[in-house]
């Protein structure tokens, strides 16, 4: 029963490695393509217009 077990776990594993390695590698390239953006580097001040609340919401 055992062998049969491991057998079947190593099998398992095999397979599931063939399919998820091309996806992990296609995810890798695909994340090179990815455009890099600039984080804001301060916050707003809290007279800002972006940052006051819209009319009708006080």
């Amino acid at each position: 029963m055992r062998t049969v077990v491991t057998s079947a776990y190593g099998d398992g594993i095999a397979d599931l490695f063939l399919f998820t390695a091309p996806a992990a590698l296609l995810g890798l390239v695909l994340t090179l393509f990815i455009r890099e953006t600039a984080l804001k580097d301060r916050t707003p001040e809290p007279g800002h217009p972006t940052t006051a609340p819209a009319e009708g919401q006080a």
